[in-house]
């Protein structure tokens, strides 16, 4: 991943983007699983660097300061959107993230989430729904899918980087649908894999793969 979008993830994160840039940073979060684990992983780091300061409320120089820099140099305007989000929150951050160096940071590894959710873009008209997985009761929940034919069914696949769609299980008519994730797949329902909803033959697709059409996907993301 490049600089410029490391530094994109880490302002998402920060909740410093708005308008046009907030909306398509959130798509980019719903169809790149890199740049979605990226934002992850930034917002844990930030998590952790605010905990480990006192409060402290920035002095009128330093924001001004800020802003003066940011008008004077457009080309790293990014940086600095970083520091003065930063700075509104602690002063001892606000120095942290000024000293952005000129090469990638390398954010720390992602934790393990207890919750993963994928918001499902719908195709051909069909609207978009969700997806939850609980760790915990190694279930995907998902809501608010489209009807299908009485005489086909609707079948959960799970996509990881570079493999096959694997079956998850059918999902059951009505607005709310839960599947157990069999054990062999529990280790990759990660943050960065997709799910997809495709329309089978009643009891759901016999050769191991998708084979009706795929009405939604959407990658995980930590919830």
């Amino acid at each position: 991943m490049s600089e410029e979008d490391a530094i994109l993830a880490g302002e998402l994160a920060l909740g410093v983007l708005d308008g046009e840039a907030r909306t398509s940073a959130l798509r980019r979060v719903l169809a790149e699983p890199a740049f979605a684990a990226q934002v992850t992983r930034w917002r844990r780091h930030f998590a952790g660097l605010i905990d480990s300061f006192p409060a402290a409320e920035p002095s009128a120089d330093v924001e001004r300061a800020v802003l003066a820099a940011i008008r004077a140099d457009r080309q790293v305007a990014g940086r600095w959107r970083f520091a003065a989000a930063t700075a509104a929150a602690i002063a001892a951050s606000l120095a942290v993230v000024m000293a952005w160096p000129r090469h990638p940071i390398a954010p720390p590894a992602p934790a393990p989430a207890h919750v993963l959710v994928a918001a499902l873009a719908g195709t051909d008209g069909v609207k978009p729904f969700n997806a939850v997985y609980d760790a915990r009761t190694e279930r995907v929940a998902v809501v608010g899918a489209a009807p299908w034919p009485a005489d086909r069914s609707a079948e959960l696949w799970l996509i990881a980087p570079g493999a096959s769609p694997r079956p998850l299980g059918l999902l059951d008519r009505g607005e709310r649908s839960s599947v157990a994730v069999p054990g062999s797949d529990r280790a990759s329902m990660a943050a960065g894999v997709t799910l997809a909803v495709s329309i089978e033959p009643s009891g759901g697709s016999t050769t191991g793969l998708p084979t009706g059409p795929v009405i939604a996907t959407g990658g995980l993301v930590s919830g």
